[in-house]
């Protein structure tokens, strides 16, 4: 027999195997538990019976590489379903082992695809992605998948999370520490999770071992906190290893990882300087230090086109100054580095800074890659740092983004470095605030109308607006002022400078509302619920944390002219104040004037879980309050 029939053969047996195991039936005792699993999981399709997780190390060329084997059994508890499973590499790591076998260890024989990542946040990045298509034709049915991924350097290797897209029964991380390397591992998250934990020694080696149960999957819900805040994790840090008698540190402290750090950002080229007539055009005829500063700052701001990239080492290296200056994009790194060397040609002291915005829990106290995401320019003024971030739009001088207030600040000082707290708003320098001055003509509410806004509010609302196409602008403006309702038009906008990020928004516009007045006899009835800041706060099934953009005061007040009327009981209003935010809603006749208040202070912009089930409560009341109806009875 040739070689063509015997291969045609076994893959043809191959092909018999497999489409026998995939219509196999399941044992009766597994679908029983996919049954039970499904009363426990009634929202879920899938869930892991069993995952484990073995990480062990290898010292090679004065390196050290970490190894991660992973192994988890998924069954099905729906009646038929699909499941993706992949893992990410990228110039840092290789995926040696990525097989799928049935429940009885057959290999399934699935493709195991290997595309670019891409990302719509991301312009450039060498992440790649492995991944499978898994069919479960039938409730109970199994998959077992296994997964090798190898980090060439530990430090890249920096955290591990327990969750998964699905529910997790039983999950085991075993980490094996050979004697030769010192390292630490920091818990986050384990509070209120099935978390056990033990330490061994074995020959030469230290063996760390988590066991958890009934781990719940992940979540999506709109403005939630970063997963660093949400789920238990393990940081891994790597202080030094010993090689041939000799202590190599890793990151050991947190010098050790700006060093690592500076080696990059000595690599930079600063002799090439396409951007110094740049800088003295914008310049030349200012007198003071800020001005100029300003000047190139807001440049930068509106003329690099800000682009992330995620490409292995590049991932934390900057880009030299003159090529982002002649691309006009570059990511955070290459746009801070940029303002560092137009700043320094003016002789200000302009200085790069590694921080981690607010969408990860972590500060330099664990010095490990993960603790921070973004980088900016600092200038130091007499050892007072002034923090300049160009990817922020529309951002002031002086004024700092929500993101990164409250975060440290990782300032390079030649072969040290300082170490600087971002400061933090508060609500009343940001706010938005409406005011209404209406009359009643045939049941309609006419007039005027004024909305203020200032810091973090106009800030966003600037970089929206002018992210658009002119001919988009004004129907933006119109829409955003009549609050996507169609029961409100609004004509004649006046407005301050749009383009001015230095001033306060102020607009001006005529206003009418409809369907909010209703008249029966002599009897008229007004819906107060026209300007509403509360119909989307209402929370009752949320699981983690509501994180509001930052820290404001949002007021409205409509005063509606109702001369000739005479009003009958007006409700009580509603004051209720909390560590974390105060709300006033209020009802009042003044003169021949209603005046409707409502106004809400967030003095912190998260609202924890624990708090939500009060947040609920007052929601309720306020939604009750607004629900009524004023109602004015003819002179």
């Amino acid at each position: 027999m040739d070689l063509k029939k015997i291969t045609s053969i076994i893959l043809l047996f191959s092909f018999v195997v497999v489409h026998s195991q995939k219509h196999k039936k399941p044992e009766e005792s597994v679908i029983e538990l996919a049954k039970k699993l499904k009363i426990e999981y009634p929202d879920e399709e899938l869930v892991i019976e069993k995952s484990n997780l073995n990480v062990d190390f290898s010292l090679k060329r004065d390196n050290v590489s970490a190894t991660l084997e992973s192994y988890e059994k998924l069954i099905n508890i729906d009646s038929k379903t699909y499941s993706n499973r992949h893992v990410f590499y990228n110039g840092e790591s290789t995926i040696k082992n990525f097989d799928i076998s049935f429940s009885n260890n057959h290999s399934a024989n699935f493709t195991i695809n290997d595309v670019a990542y891409e990302d719509n946040d991301l312009f450039h990045t060498d992440t790649r992605l492995k991944y499978v298509e898994l069919d479960f034709p039938l409730q109970g049915f199994e998959y077992q998948v296994y997964i090798d991924k190898i980090f060439s350097d530990i430090k890249y290797f920096t955290t591990i999370y327990f969750n998964d897209d699905y529910p997790i029964k039983e999950k085991e991380i075993k980490i094996v520490v050979p004697n030769w390397l010192n390292i630490k591992f920091q818990e986050f998250n384990f509070e209120g999770y099935e978390i056990e934990s033990q330490v061994e020694k074995e020959d030469e080696n230290t063996i760390y071992t988590y066991k958890a149960f009934n781990l719940p999957s992940m979540f999506k819900e709109k403005n939630s906190r970063g997963p660093s805040y949400l789920y238990p994790h393990i940081m891994i840090l790597p202080i030094s290893y010993t090689d041939k008698g000799e202590e190599e540190k890793i990151f050991a402290t947190l010098k050790d990882q700006y060093q690592w750090y500076k080696n990059l950002v000595d690599k930079l080229d600063y002799t090439n300087k396409p951007y110094v007539s740049k800088v003295e055009e914008l310049t030349k005829d200012l007198t003071s230090k800020e001005e100029k500063i300003k000047k190139i700052f807001y440049w930068i701001q509106d003329n690099i086109r800000y682009i992330a990239f995620e490409d292995g080492i590049a991932g934390f290296q900057p880009d030299n100054a003159s090529e982002v200056f002649s691309k006009r994009y570059g990511d955070c790194k290459g746009m801070a580095n940029l303002a560092k060397a137009m700043l320094s040609e003016i002789g200000v002291d302009a200085r790069l800074t590694w921080i981690g915005t607010n969408h990860i829990a972590y500060d330099y106290s664990t010095p490990n890659l993960a603790v921070d995401n973004h980088m900016i320019c600092t200038i130091m003024d007499s050892d007072i740092p002034i923090f300049l971030d160009p990817t922020e739009k529309f951002n002031p001088y002086k004024e700092f983004a929500n993101r990164i207030q409250g975060k440290q600040a990782l300032i390079e000082d030649g072969e040290n470095f300082k170490l600087k707290t971002v400061p933090v708003s508060k609500a009343e320098e940001s706010i938005e605030k409406k005011e209404y001055y209406l009359k009643i003509v045939d049941d309609v509410l006419v007039g005027k109308a004024n909305n203020h806004y200032s810091g973090e509010s106009r800030k966003q609302i600037l970089a929206f607006l002018n992210s658009l196409q002119t001919h988009q602008k004004e129907d933006f403006l119109t829409s955003f002022l009549e609050q996507g309702s169609s029961l409100m038009q609004v004509n004649n906008i006046e407005s301050s400078d749009l383009k001015n990020r230095e001033q306060d928004i102020n607009i001006d516009y005529d206003l009418l509302v409809e369907g909010k007045v209703s008249s029966f006899g002599d009897k008229t009835y007004i819906d107060i619920r026209f300007n509403d800041n509360f119909s989307d706060l209402l929370m009752e099934d949320r699981k983690s944390d509501f994180v509001f953009s930052h820290k404001k005061i949002i007021e409205s007040k409509a005063y509606i002219d109702i001369s000739g009327f005479k009003t009958s009981k007006i409700m009580e209003p509603i004051h209720f104040e909390t560590k974390n935010f105060k709300i006033d809603i209020s009802v009042e006749k003044v003169d021949q004037s209603l005046i409707c208040t409502q106004k809400i202070q967030i003095l912190n912009e998260v609202i924890t879980k624990e708090e939500l089930p009060d947040w609920n409560t007052k929601i309720k009341t306020i939604n009750n309050f607004l629900n009524q109806q004023i109602i004015l009875q003819k002179a």
